[in-house]
């Protein structure tokens, strides 16, 4: 489905012709949807195509390049616990699948759509764009911003315990246990300035999760991504101009990730990253 949609001043309506015109076509083994910004025209989607499909690809669309004059926005449905629910419901032969959630800091309401996630009976293959960006068009002050961007840095942090959690999170509510790979991609700091998005990028990465041959035996878990890093003689984590961040900037990594320490995600402040026990309750 092509980002065609209804130009509203919100611009939060899908275009009612185009989600007709997918509608039209005979019951589909493969979907791709971009540009998508309703469940709701998610569902009305399935009801004709959910139960033939094989692999479902929802994926956030990056619009800046059609509105020049504004932020950068990403146009996905923000999918709840309930709405992911329903979409197992709608899907029950779905193998592959490739989704964009909003990460939340590892609270209930993010682990929950994990949780979710381990209704589908037949899906072994999952990608998972994970949404790290928190900004807000009311930002009066540096307080606003330094407490927002704080935010967003908890939210891009991902390392090897986050993405085994989420895998354990998702594979302890699958009954047939039939989840064989799981890639992690963060997204959002195109909607920052540079330096904002050095900062993003040196605490996001993407890893890949598999499912090890012997039953009971923790998965494997893999950073991906890295031949960027590799190319340019850098070691992973330090970006060039880093030294050149505004105060503003370095007070907020400082507070996050103290001079001398790594960037590893130890800190209380991420949640997700002692493990999923604190939200498997909710």
């Amino acid at each position: 489905m092509a980002p065609w949609m209804v130009r509203t001043a919100g611009q939060s309506a899908d275009d009612e012709d185009m989600i007709a015109a997918v509608q039209a076509f005979n019951p589909l083994k493969y979907l791709w949807l971009r540009g998508l910004r309703r469940s709701e025209s998610l569902h009305r989607i399935l009801i004709q195509h959910g139960g033939s499909l094989r692999g479902l690809t929802i994926e956030p669309w990056d619009t800046n390049y059609q509105n020049s004059g504004l932020s950068t926005r990403y146009k996905y449905p923000l999918l709840n616990s309930h709405d992911v629910t329903e979409l197992s419901g709608s899907c029950p032969n779905l193998q592959e699948l490739r989704l964009p959630i909003k990460r939340r800091g590892g609270r209930p309401r993010e682990c929950d759509i994990y949780n979710a996630i381990g209704q589908f009976p037949q899906l072994h293959t999952l990608v998972i764009n994970l949404g790290c960006y928190h900004w807000s068009d009311c930002l009066n002050s540096q307080n606003d911003w330094a407490a927002s961007f704080r935010d967003t840095l908890i939210n891009a942090a991902t390392d090897e315990d986050l993405a085994r959690g989420i895998w354990d999170l998702i594979v302890s509510k699958q009954s047939t246990q039939s989840l064989r790979r799981l890639r992690l991609v963060p997204f959002g700091a195109a909607v920052y300035d540079e330096e904002e998005r050095d900062a993003i990028w040196k605490v996001s990465r993407s890893f890949l999760v598999t499912c090890k041959t012997c039953m009971g035996q923790p998965p494997d878990v893999m950073e991906i991504g890295t031949e960027v890093w590799d190319f340019l003689g850098l070691p992973r984590g330090e970006i060039k101009g880093s030294e050149h961040w505004s105060s503003r900037l370095k007070k907020v990594m400082d507070n996050l990730w103290p001079l001398g320490g790594g960037w590893e995600v130890e800190s209380e402040e991420f949640p997700f990253a002692s493990g999923p026990s604190h939200c498997s309750q909710s």
